[in-house]
Formats: C-alpha cells, sequence, structure tokens
C-alpha cells in the first residue's frame, strides 16, 4: 500500500502533466484593448467570436465591436455565469462529509489565487487569460454545433478589467451604465451552471416529468410568500404534491407506501432529488449580478455541461425545495429533509422571472422598484461592495441610476462604499419612506479579529448605524416578512425624520428623530440556535429565556397596570409568535387569548426545548447529529457578527436548568398551562429523605411518546402530596410569584373562578391536585379534554370554537392521509416562533417587566423606544463618550405597546423627544 505522502506526490505530478499542455509553449504578448467609441446616440460594445484553431492546446477566438443602439440591433447572445467555479463532489464524499463536515465541506467554490492570471486563450492572436469556470464554457461552445459560431458578449472579456488604467476605469464604468440594454437586447441569455460531473444524465427529464403540478398556479410576491397564516393554510397542498413526487398517493395502504418508496429507491429515481440540492446550491445563485441579468433576459436556457434545462422545468424544482422547506415534510416547524446551508439563492428564481414577464410587458415593470430589486439583491455576494446598487443600475429608470453612478463615482477605491449606502439610504427614504428604511437594518458586519461591534462610522465601521449595511444579508428579516403587518404602535403620530449633515460630535452624519423611551432592557434570553433539538449552536440550552419569564410573574404588571388581566404564559406565546395568529381570530377564544390548540402546541415545544437542558448527553449527541445533517454549521453568512451567549450578556454564569425550570413551573402552573404533567414528564421528581428533590431519569425519546400516566409512573399518591408540598415551600421562597395561592381545589379556588369571569381558555388558578398525577383521574382528565382547562361537550356555552377535533384519530388504519395528518400535526406554533424568533432573542425590560423579541445582538442597558410614525418598536444603544447620542440596533415586538396601547390615557405613557441615531 502506497504511503499517503506518495499518494500525494503522485497526485501532483499527474496533475502538472495534465496542466502542462496550457504552459509548455511560449504564450503571445498580452492582448491589449482599445477604446470603444463614444459618440452621441451611440452605445458601442465588444462581443467575442470563436474561430477555427490550429492550435491543439488553446481556445482562440475575436473581440468585434457592435453598437446596439442602431435599430434593429446587431444579432448576439449574453452569457450568465459565475466567476468561481464550483468544487463537485462525488457521493463518497458526501458521505465523508456527514462524519467530518469542517474536513468535507459540501459547498467549495474554487476561485483564482492571487498572482495567478487565469487559463489562456488567444483573442486575435494575443494572449487573454480567462477564469477557469468561463474556459469551460467556452470549451463546451466550441464543441457545439450551431452554437460555436455566435456572436456573445461575456462580461470578464468584453469589458476591460484594469482598474489600475484611468481610461479603462471609465470604460468600464459607460460599459456597467448600459449593462441592462446589453442584456434587454441579447437574443438568448445563456446561463452557465457548471459542468455536470457527479450529476445522473436522467437529472433534466428528472425536472420534466415533475409536471404541471409544480407549476404556479397564481404568483405570489416575496412581500407575501412568507406570511406564517398563508404557508400554513397551504401546507396541505406541499404535502401532498411532496408525496406524489415520492409516488405515494393519499389512499395507499402501509404496504403500498414502502413498496413504491423501494421501488424508487430501486429505480434510481431519489438520485436526480440529490442532484436538485447540489446544483441549486451552486455559487451561481448567490450572486448579485444574477439579478439583473435574469430580470432583462428576453429568452434564458440554463446549461449544465451538455444539459439544456428550460426556466419553467428549473423552477418546478425550486417549488419541491419550497414545498419541503416549508414544513410539509418537517419537525418541530423546521425542516431536516433538505439542508441546503446558508444557500438560499435559488429562493429568489421565481421573482425574477415574473420581474422580467413584467418588463418585457411594460417598461416601467408593472410595479416592480428599486426597494424591490435591492431587498432581493440584499442576501446575495458580490466581489465589491458596491456591485449591490451598481448591478442594478440597468433596472431603474434613467434619472435614478445617474444619481446613484453620482455615489459610486464619490467612493474612490473598489473597497470604498460609504457614499453609495449612504446614498442608497437616501433614495429608499424618498421612495418608501424612513419607517420601511429602519426595518431594513439588519445584524452588523464581523470584524476580521473577531471584536466587539464597534461605534459608529468610525475607521472599523464606516457607516451610520441607520443605513442598511447591503454587505451582509439581511438578518433577521423584518416582522411583515412573516405578515405581521397589523402593529400601529406609533402610527398615528407625526413623524419626524430629520438628516442631519456635517458632524455631530465625532460623527460625520445623523439622522434626528422624534422617540418616546419606554424601558431599558435588564434581561435576555438564549438566541435560536441555542434553541429547540435543531440549534446548530454548540452551546447548549441553559434556561435563561425561562428565567426572565419566571421573573416575571404570573401575572403580565404592564396589562395589570393598564387595567387588563392577562397570563405571562399567553404573553409569552404571543411575542414568540410576533401575535401572528391576532389575525386569525378562529384559532382564539372569544376575549381574545390564544385557545387550546395553540396553548397545546406551544406546551409541546418547551418540552422539545427542556429536552436540550434536561439531558444534555442526549442533547448534545442530536445537536451533533444535526449540525452533521445540515453540513454546513455556520451561520446565513459568515460576514455575520457573531452573537453572544445568555450567560455572557447577563454576566450571571451558568445557571442550573432544573433550579430555573422548577422556578418556572411554580411561577406559572395551572389548569390553562399544566407545566408541571407537559415538562416534568420529561423528568419524574421524586424527594429524597433531605427534602431535595432527584430527578428520575428515563430515556427522553421514548418518554415523549409515552401517555402521561405511562410517563408519572414513578410518582404514587403519597409522593404526589409530598412533591406538592415541596412545590409549596419553593413558591414561599421565590420572590416571584402568583398572584393567588396555588392550593388543591377547594372553595377558595372556586371562589376565585367566581371573580375572574373566564372563558374555558383561562381555568381557576390553582394547582392541580396530587390525584391528577395517577389513577382515574389523570385518565378521565385527558379523555374529556380538560387537562388544559377545555370541554368538549358542545352543550358547554364556554366551549372553545377553536379546540382540535383531529388530534384522536380512530380510524386505526395508517395510509396517505394518516401520514399527512402526521406531517400537518401541530405545527402552527412552532413554525411561527421558528420564522420570527431566526436571528432574533427575547428580553425583559428594568422597569414596567415588558416581555419582547429584538435582534439577537442586542445587550443588557440597550434602550427600548417607541418611534414617531412607526409601527414598531426599536432598540437603540448609547454611544460611549457622546452624550444623548444612540445607534440603532434594530426592531422589536414588545408586548403591550404593538397596538398603540400607550398612545391612550396610561401610566407607562412617555413623552416623545428628539433622539440623535449616527
Amino acid at each position: 500500500m502506497d504511503h499517503p505522502g506518495g499518494l500525494r506526490q503522485r497526485f501532483t505530478k499527474l496533475k502538472t502533466q495534465l496542466t502542462a499542455p496550457f504552459h509548455s509553449a511560449p504564450l503571445p504578448a498580452p492582448y491589449e484593448y482599445h477604446r470603444l467609441p463614444t459618440d452621441a446616440g451611440t452605445a458601442f460594445i465588444r462581443v467575442f467570436e470563436l474561430v477555427p484553431s490550429d492550435s491543439s492546446t488553446l481556445l482562440e477566438g475575436r473581440l468585434i465591436d457592435i453598437d446596439i443602439a442602431t435599430t434593429p440591433p446587431p444579432s448576439y447572445d449574453a452569457l450568465s455565469y459565475s466567476w468561481g467555479r464550483d468544487v463537485l463532489t462525488s457521493r463518497l464524499y458526501d458521505k465523508c462529509n456527514f462524519i467530518s463536515p469542517t474536513k468535507f465541506p459540501r459547498y467549495r467554490v474554487e476561485r483564482l489565487a492571487k498572482g495567478d492570471p487565469g487559463r489562456p486563450i488567444l483573442c486575435d492572436g494575443r494572449t487573454l487569460h480567462t477564469q477557469p469556470n468561463l474556459h469551460d464554457f467556452l470549451v463546451r461552445m466550441a464543441r457545439h454545433p450551431t452554437r460555436s459560431r455566435r456572436r456573445i458578449w461575456i462580461d470578464a472579456i468584453c469589458i476591460q478589467q484594469d482598474d489600475h488604467d484611468d481610461a479603462a476605469k471609465q470604460e468600464k464604468l459607460r460599459q456597467l451604465s448600459i449593462i441592462g440594454r446589453i442584456y434587454r437586447c441579447a437574443e438568448t441569455v445563456h446561463v452557465w451552471l457548471g459542468e455536470s460531473k457527479h450529476l445522473s444524465a436522467g437529472f433534466p427529464e428528472y425536472l420534466r416529468k415533475l409536471g404541471p403540478m409544480f407549476d404556479v398556479e397564481e404568483y405570489v410576491s416575496y412581500r407575501h410568500e412568507h406570511d406564517i397564516l398563508d404557508r400554513l393554510a397551504q401546507s396541505r397542498k406541499g404535502a401532498e404534491r411532496v408525496l406524489h413526487v415520492s409516488g405515494v398517493e393519499l389512499g395507499d395502504s402501509m404496504l403500498a407506501m414502502l413498496a413504491k418508496l423501494l421501488w424508487a429507491r430501486k429505480t434510481k429515481w431519489a438520485e436526480p432529488s440529490k442532484d436538485l440540492i447540489k446544483v441549486l446550491a451552486r455559487d451561481y445563485f448567490q450572486r448579485a449580478w444574477v439579478v439583473p441579468e435574469m430580470v432583462l433576459a428576453r429568452q434564458m436556457l440554463f446549461l449544465i455541461g451538455n444539459m439544456e434545462i428550460l426556466p419553467d422545468h428549473l423552477l418546478r424544482g425550486v417549488r419541491v425545495i419550497e414545498y419541503m422547506e416549508a414544513g410539509s415534510m418537517s419537525m418541530g416547524g423546521t425542516s431536516i429533509v433538505m439542508q441546503l446551508g446558508p444557500h438560499r439563492g435559488h429562493s429568489a428564481l421565481p421573482h425574477l422571472l415574473k420581474a422580467g414577464q413584467d418588463t418585457m410587458t411594460t417598461s416601467k415593470g408593472r410595479g416592480w422598484d428599486f426597494a424591490d430589486f435591492l431587498f432581493l439583491c440584499r442576501d446575495r455576494e458580490a466581489s465589491l461592495p458596491k456591485d449591490k446598487v451598481v448591478s442594478l443600475l440597468g433596472l431603474v429608470d434613467e434619472g435614478l441610476a445617474k444619481t446613484l453612478m453620482g455615489y459610486v463615482q464619490q467612493d474612490e477605491g473598489q473597497d470604498a462604499f460609504t457614499h453609495t449606502y449612504v446614498g442608497c439610504a437616501v433614495e429608499l427614504a424618498e421612495r418608501r419612506g424612513w419607517p420601511y428604511v429602519l426595518q431594513m437594518v439588519g445584524r452588523p458586519l464581523q470584524l476580521p479579529d473577531g471584536k466587539e461591534e464597534p461605534e459608529p462610522q468610525t475607521k472599523e465601521r464606516p457607516l451610520p448605524s441607520w443605513v442598511p449595511d447591503l454587505r451582509t444579508p439581511l438578518l433577521p428579516k423584518p416582522f411583515d416578512y412573516f405578515g405581521c403587518a397589523h402593529y400601529r404602535a406609533a402610527t398615528n403620530v407625526e413623524p419626524v425624520f430629520e438628516l442631519i449633515e456635517g458632524r455631530t460630535g465625532p460623527f460625520r452624519r445623523a439622522l434626528s428623530i422624534s422617540v418616546a423611551v419606554i424601558d431599558t432592557i435588564a434581561q435576555v434570553g438564549e438566541p435560536f440556535d441555542e434553541l429547540g433539538l435543531f440549534g446548530v449552536s454548540r452551546t447548549p440550552f441553559q434556561g435563561h429565556m425561562l428565567d426572565l419569564v419566571a421573573r416575571i410573574g404570573y401575572e403580565y404588571p404592564p396589562a395589570k397596570r393598564m387595567g387588563r388581566w392577562e397570563l405571562t404564559m399567553d404573553v409569552f406565546l404571543r411575542t414568540l409568535t410576533g401575535d401572528v395568529f391576532k389575525r386569525q381570530l378562529l384559532i382564539q377564544d372569544r376575549l381574545g387569548r390564544p385557545s387550546t390548540k395553540l396553548r397545546r402546541q406551544f406546551m409541546l415545544y418547551l418540552s422539545e426545548i427542556c429536552i436540550m437542558g434536561h439531558d444534555r448527553l442526549l442533547g448534545t449527541c442530536f445537536r451533533q447529529l444535526v449540525r452533521k445533517t445540515r453540513a454546513t454549521c455556520t451561520q446565513s453568512s459568515r460576514s455575520i457578527a457573531r452573537v453572544a451567549t445568555a450567560a455572557q450578556l447577563n454576566k450571571s454564569g451558568p445557571i442550573d436548568f432544573s433550579e430555573t425550570l422548577m422556578a418556572f413551573i411554580v411561577a406559572h402552573q395551572s389548569n390553562a398551562y399544566p407545566l408541571m404533567q407537559e415538562l416534568l414528564g420529561l423528568h419524574n421528581y421524586v424527594p429524597s429523605a433531605e427534602g431535595e428533590a432527584q430527578p428520575i431519569r428515563k430515556p427522553l425519546l421514548v418518554l415523549r411518546k409515552m401517555k402521561p400516566r405511562q410517563a408519572s409512573r414513578g410518582l404514587d399518591r403519597n409522593q404526589g402530596r409530598e412533591y406538592e408540598a415541596h412545590l409549596r415551600c419553593r413558591m414561599d421562597s421565590e420572590t416571584t410569584s402568583s398572584p393567588f395561592e396555588l392550593q388543591p381545589q377547594s372553595k377558595r379556588g372556586r371562589d376565585v373562578s367566581r371573580q375572574h369571569r373566564r372563558s374555558a381558555s383561562v381555568p381557576p388558578l390553582v394547582l392541580p391536585d396530587s390525584s391528577s398525577f395517577t389513577g382515574k383521574t389523570t385518565r378521565h382528565a385527558l379523555r374529556h379534554g380538560k387537562r388544559f382547562g377545555h370541554t368538549k361537550s358542545p352543550a358547554d356555552p364556554d366551549v372553545d370554537e377553536a379546540y382540535d377535533s383531529d388530534s384522536n384519530d380512530d380510524s386505526g388504519t395508517f395510509n396517505g392521509l394518516t401520514l399527512l395528518k402526521f406531517l400537518l400535526k401541530d405545527k402552527d406554533v412552532p413554525v411561527a416562533i421558528t420564522s420570527i424568533l431566526r436571528d432574533r432573542r427575547v428580553f425583559r425590560t428594568e422597569k414596567h417587566n415588558f416581555l419582547g423579541v429584538s435582534h439577537d445582538c442586542i445587550r443588557n442597558g440597550d434602550v427600548v423606544a417607541l418611534v414617531a410614525g412607526v409601527a414598531t418598536p426599536f432598540v437603540f444603544r448609547r454611544v460611549s463618550g457622546v452624550e444623548d447620542v444612540y445607534a440603532l440596533v434594530g426592531s422589536a415586538y414588545v408586548h403591550g405597546i404593538m397596538y398603540g396601547e400607550l398612545m391612550e390615557p396610561s401610566p407607562l405613557l412617555a413623552k416623545f423627544e428628539r433622539m440623535t441615531v449616527v
């Protein structure tokens, strides 16, 4: 057996021999570009044409000048491609990726190293170097029988890429200003996705056979496609389509389903679906320049090696990915079937094709403006920061294009972008308003040395905090992106936005706004990556989020001060979901509080979170499995700032999860939220001889499948009474407690029930009797649906209309319909929390105990304030060393002030005053 070092030497020698023909013979002199004519009324460009070559190693072509301002314009094609070449991996490599994602990354891009000129070709007898990915396309083009003689526009060849020559730089800017016209006049835009190595030959046929089931019946705008309630309503249709792709029909029995799945695997029908993931994750779909190239194309053709794919066929594949990631094939609202990591550029393909159709129909694009294209371009990558704006010049009107080009020219140097981004913010404010601009502020850029975020407008961070940083993806997404457009926190207040030019202290630019400071942040919870079974953070869930909710108390203090009564657990549920279910009254009770269905799903979600804290060994193993399955193990972008843990921000150090969970249960136990039965079903606590509760550990995944009667088998009646007394002692020592004494059902409990007339969703606030842990009482309560304080009797006037009647399926058969119900069961709350809480974290304010969610980069001491004329509150941070100057952190949801409650007479009402934001 050869030594690994010997194999490496042999491989290096073989690689040198294969690449030797490109460098063995002396190359001709480099190609010298001539300047294009700039006469008025003309628009000259260069196009490339391959010519027959006598050389066996080098491709040969020529550059031709044409004027696309003539009528009709000359005939030519255009190329859309990525400058980087994707590293194509085999099935064996993918298996190694599952074992070690860091050593064997699934998605890699090969780029030219510094000093490497690239692959040489001959242009008019002289040497011109190209990128490897472009060279692969030219080789394929030269072998094609009809395409080899077509003139084609290629940016890397037809535009001189020399930023050191002033004349070439000015010509490049002129060419970029008419790039929209170049793609609009091309007959066909060829989209080169790379070679077809390791792809099955039946991949185009797979996309074609998906059929009209995955064609778009009605276009949904990008502003509404992630609406949580709409996606939940369409989840059944999506699940049916995904099962249809697998060959499963709703009426199939279990044996028929297994037979179809095995047959599909045997016939290798599953291989093209895996190829679909590899294709859509390629570097091309992550580029910013894809937006204008696809929108302006009159006709488009995707090329993968020698495969030709129509846009409509590829769009069907995108729909398959969307349906599977939308939660139709998911656990806990987070899909583990399809894992593309941060590669989400393909999701904009339906919108780009639709924008292209609208642009061809009318010159104004039927409602598509600069803000729309900038939003679609925000999450993409660009080699230069200014390219996020320069790439859109061909999609806007001439006046705006000249204005943006003026901002671009003010930034001297390749990496300069301050004037460009500030100018974009001003133009967006003129078209969409300043509230829209503030909503577009996301997580800041991570510094190379990993230090904390610097103050605005310093050498490390040249942008003001109120300017959207287009270098980074927009994280988190705005609340209205998920359908939460019903907020009106301060919309009835006259807005004040004044741009201050010059210097405000040590800062060059500032924005003066009118705000009403509400409170300061006193405690924060874990970020999203530390929550649930599918978090990818290496920090285990410690329970900081549960701790801050326990400190608020049983009743929500802000609601009590406003003369209302509201359970803190209901507030917790509505905060994590962004109160999106307020739009759908059928899933709330008559008083507008969460229904049985939502509360039950929320309890299941909390139990999944508590698994991570209860059993660290199992939680760590499961997280490692999910991390390997995702294969990327990174956040949405490597350039995004790192998120601090809750222990670091709260400066409390690690906390004991069992003690935190006990305090959480003591503070919020009720018939509406039986936390003891739900959360302690994972760990059965039995008081020891010393009086301390000792956990009895059972396999958690087994307990999740067991009935509550079986899960609580470790507690008999006497132990239940002892544990109840233990809970009372714990509650006496807690600083935050329920407003009513926790006790078994008694006359006191009935009196409390009479004093507070509630619907069935809010039962008497008493601790269940110890007999509810075992015996007939538990079985009777579960059978009649009284566990969460509800009854299924239609004669009850307080019956909950939203009670989940489909929760029990007594048919006894397992078929495709049963599988569909299983996939869609209890996913409303998990899907909503996954959408809203992603890239956010929970916080509690110091003075008034407000509960809210905001960007996961918030800190203790940040200020929560209402902004006049804006629908949501915002979080600001004091700038050190400058008095009364703040930096914008991001938007927030704060329960109790989202619907203009503080605009009415209230003891919490604050005055609106001017604030300077830098």
